[in-house]
């Protein structure tokens, strides 16, 4: 009875039935949903604004963490959003080059490539892009997908426009959000946003990045490994999939049953 009701509440629930049988429970973003006044602050920019575009540091971002935001979203008040920019870099995550699938929103990719191979040139491009945005095709609100405080200079030089910040909680520093709160520029955690909804494209994701490698093998006669444990680190390494222990051990068991078995 001191626990509360538990049949409402998912994550209290997992949290006891762990704990009844010695264990921990510590994939919680997969069950927990960000907080009725975390969507309505994200609803109430939507309804204010008239053009919106949503512009994606790819190299700062967790993408499942980005389509989870998204899809989490009442599709009905997204209709305001213009398109989703994305601004990739060769190092990021290959779930980038597939997000497309999930979007009901259009998707613009911009392949940014380095001059030096140590510099990256991801976030001076989104800054130009975002000015571009502004001032050619009057997108008065933008939504910045980063939690790089270098974007704190555009949202500075750029005092008429409309933002609001999408970040991560583990990856952003307390200095920007006392900036953002001081200047009332509205912000939220994208990992607020329970994942369930983005675990068939983790999945796809996982299957097409083997074909990748089974085509290049084809192609090349080149494989890489055929240790099914370092193949499995290789595929989850590239699709940029972390979690708790248990869950990923329980993704590439899944995998590797389901794809690997058919196709090695």
């Amino acid at each position: 009875e001191t626990d509360g009701n538990i049949l409402y509440n998912d994550l209290k629930f997992l949290k006891m039935l762990y704990a009844a049988f010695g264990d921990k429970f510590q994939a919680s973003r997969y069950v927990v949903d960000a907080r009725s006044d975390t969507k309505e602050d994200i609803y109430e920019f939507l309804a204010e604004a008239v053009n919106v575009a949503i512009f994606v540091d790819c190299e700062n971002v967790d993408p499942y963490a980005f389509g989870a935001t998204i899809l989490n979203l009442d599709e009905g008040v997204l209709s305001k959003i213009k398109k989703i920019i994305l601004y990739d870099d060769v190092n990021t995550s290959t779930a980038w080059d597939y997000i497309t699938d999930i979007m009901a929103i259009p998707v613009v990719k911009k392949d940014i490539e380095r001059v030096l191979d140590n510099k990256s040139l991801v976030d001076i491009t989104m800054t130009a892009g975002v000015c571009e945005e502004y001032y050619r095709n009057d997108m008065e609100s933008i939504i910045l997908a980063s939690s790089d405080s270098d974007f704190w200079g555009l949202i500075k030089q750029l005092p008429r426009a409309r933002f609001l910040v999408l970040n991560e909680f583990r990856k952003t520093s307390g200095a920007i959000i006392e900036q953002l709160d001081q200047y009332s520029i509205m912000h939220c955690y994208m990992s607020d946003f329970a994942q369930d909804t983005v675990q068939k494209f983790k999945s796809d994701v996982l299957y097409l990045g083997l074909m990748e490698k089974i085509k290049h093998f084809n192609e090349t006669g080149e494989f890489g490994t055929l240790d099914v444990n370092e193949l499995l680190q290789q595929l989850f390494y590239d699709a940029n999939i972390i979690g708790a222990e248990g869950q990923i051990k329980k993704e590439k068991d899944d995998l590797s049953k389901k794809s690997l078995v058919n196709q090695i």
